[in-house]
């Protein structure tokens, strides 16, 4: 059986809402596209643990200048043109 990593106490995961903030982010910058959700999120979540759980750069802005942000919950707003999943 494989070893695990010993555990880093300071090894810092990102919170749900800055990986929706990165992943709307990265939807933006690739115009949009619908049904990629998943895809930015996984992609979001990745980048942001390499380095070390926070967002690079500032808070990520809509195409009209405002701020993006994400559900109060902690739980990513579904992205513009995202069905749920099953209903494909």
């Amino acid at each position: 059986m494989p070893s695990l990593p010993p555990y880093d106490a300071n090894d810092r995961q990102p919170d749900p809402e800055s990986i929706a903030l990165r992943a709307a982010q990265l939807w933006q910058q690739a115009g949009g596209p619908p049904d990629r959700d998943v895809e930015f999120w996984l992609g979001a979540e990745l980048e942001l643990k390499a380095v070390g759980g926070q967002p690079p750069g500032g808070a990520p802005t809509a195409a009209d200048g405002a701020p993006v942000k994400a559900a109060a919950t902690g739980t990513p707003k579904p992205f513009p043109g995202s069905r749920p999943l099953g209903k494909r």
